[in-house]
């Protein structure tokens, strides 16, 4: 099985929903694992809220992902979803007569994306893993004891390429911040993967914070928690 990365564009398929002005976080990530025979395994990371049905549809739904990964699968591939910086991240360009219709039609437009960033080049991955996890300790929250002092944080190195995983939704400042620090740290490209391992609510910036901002009232340990964990 041959390790392999490619890097796609979701522009007009994802939005800043708290600013027009804010960071659009439209960067998409393919990791595939291509064996000698079969079309192989994907897994993509996109930082968008799976919210395309209405809040008044209260039925169980995987969303937009459950209809990615379907889309897949009638490809040939095996896939799965990685959510990432999505805390202010919303679908956009959404298409059809209702929600079940456009979370489908969303689906095939991603991965239609998806499979154009393949086409158009992938990078091999070095077989080399290494994985570590960790507690980080959380600072002082005024809703203590009803949110944790502490989180679980993974970090998956693939060759030069590394995942780390936030108990959380982080928003787009921080998934750009986090690609430039791995940068500096050598690695070649890097995932921020959100609500890994539990949720703790939101993780905004401190000028998130100055905004007064839904994502900022709901960071449950305050603008230092993404300096804790990150």
């Amino acid at each position: 099985v041959e390790l392999l990365l490619a890097s796609g564009n979701a522009e007009g398929l994802v939005t800043n929903r708290r600013r027009g002005d804010g960071l659009v976080e439209s960067e998409l990530g393919i990791l595939w694992a291509r064996p000698a025979g079969g079309k192989g395994f994907l897994a993509v990371q996109a930082a968008i809220h799976p919210t395309i049905l209405p809040a008044a549809n209260l039925n169980y739904s995987a969303d937009f992902p459950g209809a990615l990964v379907r889309c897949l699968e009638r490809r040939g591939f095996g896939a799965m979803f990685l959510n990432g910086a999505l805390g202010d991240q919303a679908p956009a360009g959404l298409r059809g007569e209702d929600g079940t219709a456009r979370l489908e039609a969303f689906g095939e437009d991603l991965a239609a994306r998806i499979l154009g960033a393949m086409e158009k080049g992938t990078r091999s991955l070095e077989a080399k893993m290494d994985m570590r996890a960790f507690q980080a300790l959380l600072p002082p929250s005024v809703f203590t004891p009803w949110v944790p002092s502490s989180a679980d944080v993974q970090v998956l190195e693939l060759g030069n390429h590394v995942l780390y995983t936030l108990p959380g939704e982080p928003v787009a400042e921080l998934g750009r911040d986090f690609r430039a620090r791995a940068r500096s740290l050598g690695y070649a490209s890097s995932w921020l993967l959100g609500l890994a391992n539990d949720h703790l609510g939101y993780f905004d910036t401190f000028e998130g914070f100055r905004r007064n901002t839904y994502e900022a009232l709901l960071t449950f340990h305050g603008p230092g928690a993404s300096t804790a964990l990150l």
